[in-house]
């Protein structure tokens, strides 16, 4: 440790002192709503705010527009998703440091996942609701919680007067939600030379040093539509596509997949579908069905799997019978040694706030390969607890994030050199 403990008391003792101020924060930006709607997003008003809180701070702040990122589209890790970035600003705020010493970024995404029409929310969704441990809302685990305790953590160093030898950074991207990455692309090509970054997505203050693969898949199967009134030939393709299913549900199992296992390789139906929506009650076969479905793989795995998902189908089924097509580019997962310096850091800061220093594989996908994969900018996944990700009463403990925003700005001085 190169900084005094008292700077460590200190720490502690503000985001202690400020923890009404980092529940009114997570609450305001939960209010302000960032949905992402693929091609478009909302996320533009968030982003806005964000930025004007860190000017306010006295930090650099640089809100640009990824299509204006040189080379980015001839990158190739470029996803090819039909995206529309216009008036969808990535945020990139710094506090410059004093010397040559090492760059830290805290990283993450502002934009949310959309509201599922069935889901029942006892909390409203963009209320902010605070239960006394808790704040509910959508994107309060995944991920604003995680983005304002870095907010905070940065607050802290500048309010106390902190002196840092590198510069710390902090980045808010666009369009990561539904196998988006290119925001973050755009914040590597742009920033190419931090020395560091840890990404604020909700590990349950777990530290990570990697996390899985994804890809999404649409499985679609044509019949011959009608009723057999007069002795006509139907083919049910909703009867065909539920015996598919249950044999693709064999070849996972057969690789290992077990979605009830931490950190496991799954898969997840997202969404079955046959016959006209528009219809009170279905009245005929239908002519087609389908089902799109996720998969979540090792780190180092390859996630395009197609071709293997083909070779399991075509040893029962016809493959003129069916359609199996990728949603999205599948999305490879990434990591970081488990020793790396920076791993180190950040454990030692969690047994400063006796937190578990224990280095975990993420249970879930995310963007993390444009750091560890197309970057020179080695990540650390860590961020609060809480549940309900993706879902209704999404929520954030507060503690976590008390705890978190300690973590980030021990990790920070003592990464950056500070004093």
């Amino acid at each position: 440790m190169t900084h005094t403990r008292d700077l460590d008391i200190r720490i502690g003792q503000w985001m202690d002192s400020h923890r009404g101020a980092l529940i009114s924060m997570v609450q305001e930006f939960i209010q302000l709503s960032s949905i992402n709607s693929p091609p478009t997003g909302g996320e533009k008003t968030a982003q806005n705010v964000l930025g004007h809180w860190f000017r306010q701070l006295g930090l650099t702040v640089d809100e640009y527009d990824i299509n204006l990122v040189p080379g980015i589209r001839e990158h190739p890790a470029w996803r090819e998703l039909g995206r529309d970035y216009d008036n969808r600003p990535n945020v990139m705020a710094c506090l410059q440091g004093g010397g040559a010493g090492p760059s830290l970024l805290f990283t993450g995404h502002i934009d949310t996942v959309g509201l599922c029409e069935d889901e029942l929310w006892q909390h409203r969704p963009f209320a902010g609701d605070f239960d006394g441990e808790s704040i509910f809302g959508l994107g309060a685990f995944d991920m604003k919680g995680g983005l304002v305790a870095g907010m905070m953590a940065i607050r802290c160093l500048v309010e106390l007067g902190v002196r840092l030898t590198g510069s710390l950074y902090f980045e808010s991207v666009v369009d990561e939600e539904y196998g988006g990455a290119n925001a973050t692309l755009a914040g590597r090509l742009r920033y190419p030379h931090i020395d560091g970054a840890i990404l604020m997505e909700p590990t349950n203050l777990r530290i990570a040093n990697g996390h899985l693969n994804t890809s999404v898949w649409n499985l679609a199967v044509r019949g011959h539509a009608g009723r057999s009134f007069s002795g006509e030939l139907t083919i049910n393709p909703a009867k065909t596509l539920i015996n598919m299913v249950q044999w693709l549900g064999e070849f996972f199992t057969s690789r290992g997949y077990d979605e009830s296992k931490p950190a496991g390789s799954a898969w997840e139906i997202d969404r079955i579908h046959a016959g006209p929506s528009v219809e009170f009650m279905g009245t005929r076969v239908p002519p087609s069905a389908s089902v799109t479905f996720w998969v979540e793989g090792q780190v180092e795995d390859n996630p395009d799997i197609l071709g293997q998902m083909a070779d399991h189908l075509n040893r029962r089924y016809d493959p003129g019978t069916y359609e199996l097509v990728p949603v999205i580019p599948p999305l490879w997962g990434s990591q970081i040694a488990s020793d790396h310096p920076l791993v180190a850091v950040v454990q030692q800061s969690m047994r400063l706030w006796d937190g578990d220093d224990t280095v975990i594989t993420a249970p879930f996908a995310c963007d993390g390969a444009m750091f560890n994969r197309h970057s020179q900018t080695p990540l650390v996944i860590l961020g609060p607890q809480g549940g309900n990700a993706h879902s209704a009463d999404e929520f954030v403990q507060v503690e976590s994030l008390v705890t978190l925003s300690k973590v980030l700005a021990c990790t920070a001085v003592e990464w950056c050199k500070g004093f």
